[in-house]
């Protein structure tokens, strides 16, 4: 699916949530009844949200559309987790106001919707705004409330900008002020049955596995006894590969080693990976990769390194101990 596309069945999906509901879209009119919604003119506005901005907690992330796709700004513009954006979208238009709360500013950190800048609050402050910056939704999201019997819907406590009150809104909105949890953290899903070969240089040291009896194995493998299993984790590296941060740029740290795989597709990846302290790095070139991953450096998991560019000895069993002798029973 293209990002035209998917955006496109973003906005028509969350539109149908509350047609025919059209007002000025810098208009936020203030409740006084319960089941209205809370952002009336959202769904109907949601093709010209350009921004979306939240922060709390000690946060703060920033999401932007350029044409038809969303990314993170701080992490320079990497590409967002479009179904949870879709989400937010369609949690916000459903909103509905159900009882106001408290309007004493003392009481409202009760609730989670005191001021998010002040030290050990909780709430979240949202605002979704067009390219011109006409705000379509601004709100503080505080608690929210589940409910225990089966049936019954959820609820939030939020506080927006024209009400003194806070209010017991029914609906599910989750917001996370952290730019790693809006990422699209999937990289590539290549099967091991797909790898027919990889070629693996870390330093000094030069291995090839290769098909071998129709099963990915050294050419040239060291003397003893060899792990079975540890051709099948190189070839699994880029089965469900996931980024844990990324950046923009070469890769940071000390260089370690480099990967490429053969696929029956015929298009190589090669894998550069670099180490910064704990961190491993990973930079992804090759026509086999795709132009989504170039120029980019992603973070992965510290273990990734061993499968993607193990040593000889790292292809061997380990050793056994031998168990000391056991005295024999009595008698």
């Amino acid at each position: 699916m293209t990002p035209r596309t998917a955006f496109t069945l973003l906005v028509i999906g969350v539109a149908t949530l509350a047609t025919g509901i059209v007002v000025n879209r810098t208009e936020q009119p203030t409740a006084t009844a319960s089941g209205e919604l809370a952002f009336p003119s959202l769904a109907a506005q949601l093709a010209t949200a350009s921004r979306v901005e939240i922060a709390g907690q000690g946060k703060q992330v920033t999401l932007v559309r350029t044409g038809e796709s969303w990314g993170v700004a701080d992490r320079a513009g990497y590409r967002a987790d479009l179904p949870k954006l879709r989400a937010l979208f369609s949690g916000l238009a459903e909103l509905r106001l159900l009882e106001p709360r408290t309007a004493d500013p003392a009481l409202w950190g009760r609730l989670g919707v005191d001021d998010p800048t002040l030290k050990g609050s909780t709430a979240l402050a949202l605002t979704v705004t067009t390219a011109d910056g006409s705000v379509l939704a601004q709100t503080v999201l505080g608690h929210r409330s589940l409910r225990s019997a089966g049936g019954l819907p959820e609820s939030v406590y939020i506080r927006r900008p024209q009400d003194r009150n806070a209010w017991r809104a029914e609906g599910r909105l989750e917001a996370d002020a952290d730019p790693l949890a809006w990422l699209s953290r999937d990289l590539l899903n290549i099967k091991a049955d797909d790898v027919t070969g990889v070629d693996i240089t870390r330093g000094d040291t030069h291995l090839t596995l290769s098909l071998h009896d129709g099963k990915l194995a050294l050419d040239n493998p060291p003397p003893g006894q060899l792990d079975d299993i540890r051709p099948i984790e190189v070839a699994q590296a880029l089965e469900n590969l996931t980024l844990a941060d990324v950046q923009k740029g070469d890769l940071p740290g000390t260089r370690v080693g480099t990967a490429t795989y053969t696929i029956k597709s015929g298009q190589p990846i090669a894998v550069r990976l670099s180490q910064d302290g704990k961190k491993v790095w990973a930079a992804f070139e090759g026509p086999g990769a795709g132009t989504t991953l170039a120029g980019w450096a992603f973070e992965l998991p510290e273990w990734r390194l061993s499968t993607m560019v193990p040593l000889p000895q790292d292809f061997m069993k380990p050793d056994k101990a031998e168990k000391p002798a056991q005295p024999d029973p009595p008698g």
